[in-house]
């Protein structure tokens, strides 16, 4: 019912952002799980759903200068 929606979330804190439900498609792929973001704050990261799980597109660690 979400297909298609795009989801960028921040980590301001050092916190772990999980989802409720395990429909979380890691970027390199393999079986959804429940962690969209690591605990670093300044990660960033993009969710897009397929309808079924959120797939995550991009994920941008603090520590990495994008060019």
């Amino acid at each position: 019912s979400n297909s298609g929606r795009v989801l960028k979330f921040l980590n301001y804190q050092a916190y772990t952002i999980v989802s409720a439900s395990s429909n979380v498609v890691p970027l390199v792929g393999g079986s959804a799980g429940t962690a969209i973001v690591n605990a670093m704050a300044g990660d960033t990261c993009t969710l897009v759903s397929n309808g079924t799980n959120w797939l995550i597109m991009e994920y941008t660690p603090n520590n990495v200068l994008l060019i």
